[in-house]
């Protein structure tokens, strides 16, 4: 047994195959030599045999769970993201930040399962492509924990799963991301308060309209906006006495956001 080549390991049973060497199985370089074992002999390989073993060539997915278990940190170090789902949670976080963030996308992500997804380090989750995957495979302790860049990362349905504190980081082109008054209102109430003015004035018309349960056309467009602003700016008197030592302040956008407001009520 100990004389065969990888092309020969196909006709071993599961009593012989617990004779192969370490060596033996690390020559191993093509993942057919491996499927073409019987499933018993696969199942019978020994902590030592699994150690051996290219996890960049033959995939973990044919060993049993309690033999996957017996990886090595340099073996779980050599996987790639299809293969992250059949580690244990403690597997799960020897994972390099550069593995994580090869993750695609939330499909990949959820094929861990729940208790895996929570064992990932302040790393791991610092190092996940936010843009690609979903903040709902996260724990809320976990959210806490995104930066300010995988923050603006996000697209506007992960808005609903930020805290106050991290909405004041989105940028106002991802708040105008928000879609719907349905998109909105899955944004919990503390949250949606927490916005500034520039973000909230990102919102398009239409769904501001939706928001508030007004007619799209009581609400102005952004060139229409600027034509009103104009329009105060040409037609405003200049005061010829000021008034304190500066003279008033006269904010003409906001007195025309005021103007638009009076013609909604």
């Amino acid at each position: 047994v100990r004389s065969l080549p990888q092309t020969e390991f196909r006709y071993l049973t599961a009593e012989q195959a617990v004779w192969l060497t370490p060596e033996q199985l690390a020559g191993i370089d093509k993942l057919m030599w491996f499927t073409n074992m019987s499933e018993s002999a696969r199942a019978s390989l020994q902590p030592e045999q699994i150690r051996a073993l290219d996890v960049s060539l033959v995939t973990i997915d044919l060993l049993a769970t309690d033999q996957v278990e017996h990886l090595s940190a340099e073996q779980i170090t050599a996987l790639a993201y299809p293969k992250f789902r059949y580690l244990n949670g403690d597997q799960i976080t020897k994972l390099s930040a550069a593995q994580i963030s090869s993750i695609p996308d939330t499909w990949w992500f959820t094929r861990w399962s729940e208790d895996n997804r929570a064992q990932l380090t302040d790393e791991q989750v610092r190092s996940l492509d936010t843009a690609n995957i979903s903040l709902g495979g996260l724990t809320p302790g976990q959210r806490q924990l995104l930066t300010v860049e995988q923050i603006r990362s996000l697209p506007a349905a992960e808005i609903q799963y930020l805290s106050p504190e991290q909405v004041t980081h989105l940028t106002a082109e991802q708040v105008a991301g928000i879609e719907s008054r349905w998109q909105w209102t899955k944004i919990p109430g503390d949250v949606r308060a927490a916005f500034n003015r520039k973000q909230l004035l990102s919102i398009n018309e239409e769904v501001t309209a939706s928001i508030f349960g007004v007619a799209a056309d009581f609400v102005v467009t952004e060139s229409e906006h600027q034509s009103h602003l104009a329009e105060l700016h040409a037609n405003s008197p200049e005061l010829s006495q000021p008034v304190g030592s500066e003279g008033p302040h006269q904010d003409l956008e906001k007195l025309c956001e005021h103007t638009a407001a009076m013609d909604l009520l």
